[in-house]
């Protein structure tokens, strides 16, 4: 027999390791081959839980570790100092699991450039590579010669003026100067000509934005209790619950029609995904809560806080 969830008092580290194996076998074999896994652990586990997941889901499938800032005040009492941050370990089921990153909208505003030749607005680009890998060594087949304005062969320069490397290959450099795709500006201090690839505003999509994996401004454990609060009026229904932000930024990044939470506590996950649904989507949910009975719900959390919340909101009664 597995060892039952606690939520007032911490279970020994093999009755979790017991208890969350089986639900991890199970888990795993519900997954469809787009799906992942979160779990959101602390310190004190999560290097156990971690090895735990590598063996059920495979170190392969390992997607990442989200380092969330849950907390940032408080914790003077604390015996070295303040532990501010949760892990959520990600793992994939397939490499059918897709990771959808932001795109950023154009903004008109950021194409200043027009040369009245009916393409329209655009925006520049510097054609010499900056920042690391910026020198001839680096990629040699990125160093030749373009014509600069004045007719002279000009060749990039890094930007510690040794010989530096284009940003694009010879293939694009040739049609950008085919398609007077290059826009010269003449640095009047340095007095040299420096090339820029210009991006057309209609044929501009955004540009996707990668994640981070710590969750620094995301929403913290005070926000979540702020929200319970709004719902039943009262403090300390549940004991350090998550905010629906962060259940949100996971979805929000993933392909998923069913959400399933089997260990739902205070019901967040539900809660996130119903108010996702207000926005024309329509994700499912399933929540599993053991109805553990505590000194603050004496009909069960199931009853007193999952299932009453989940009423609440879907009601507008909160």
């Amino acid at each position: 027999e597995f060892a039952q969830t606690n939520y007032e008092n911490a279970i020994t580290r093999d009755n979790l390791l017991s208890m969350l194996y089986p639900r991890f076998v199970l888990a795993k074999q519900l997954l469809a081959d787009t799906g992942a896994i979160f779990c959101s652990i602390d310190d004190r586990n999560h290097a156990y839980i971690k090895c735990l997941m590598d063996e059920v889901f495979g170190e392969k499938n390992f997607i990442g570790n989200l380092v969330w800032r849950k907390k940032s005040g408080g914790g003077q009492q604390d015996e070295f100092f303040v532990t501010e941050h949760e892990y959520i370990l990600s793992y994939r089921k397939t490499n059918n699991f897709e990771w959808i990153d932001y795109n950023d909208e154009v903004q008109e505003k950021d194409f200043r450039y027009d040369d009245n030749d009916g393409k329209g607005k655009y925006s520049i680009t510097k054609l010499e590579k900056w920042g690391s890998a910026a020198h001839k060594e680096d990629r040699k087949t990125m160093y030749f010669p373009i014509v600069d304005p004045e007719g002279n062969d000009f060749y990039p320069v890094a930007p510690d003026k040794l010989p530096g490397r284009w940003r694009v290959g010879l293939k694009r450099m040739n049609r950008l100067i085919a398609e007077n795709g290059i826009y010269w500006n003449k640095d009047e201090e340095e007095n040299r000509w420096i090339p820029y690839e210009k991006n057309y505003l209609s044929n501009s999509k955004g540009k996707l934005q990668k994640s981070r994996s710590v969750l620094y401004k995301l929403a913290e454990t005070g926000d979540a209790t702020k929200q319970l609060t709004s719902i039943f009026g009262t403090k300390d229904e549940f004991d350090n619950p998550k905010p629906i932000e962060l259940i949100q930024f996971i979805l929000e990044h993933t392909h998923c029609d069913l959400v399933l939470d089997f260990f739902a506590g205070s019901g967040t996950t539900g809660h996130a995904v119903m108010k996702m649904n207000e926005d024309e989507e329509n994700r499912q949910f399933i929540l599993c809560q053991v109805n553990e009975i505590t000194e603050k719900n004496p009909n069960g959390i199931a009853y007193d806080v999952t299932a009453k919340r989940l009423k609440r909101v879907m009601t507008g009664s909160c």
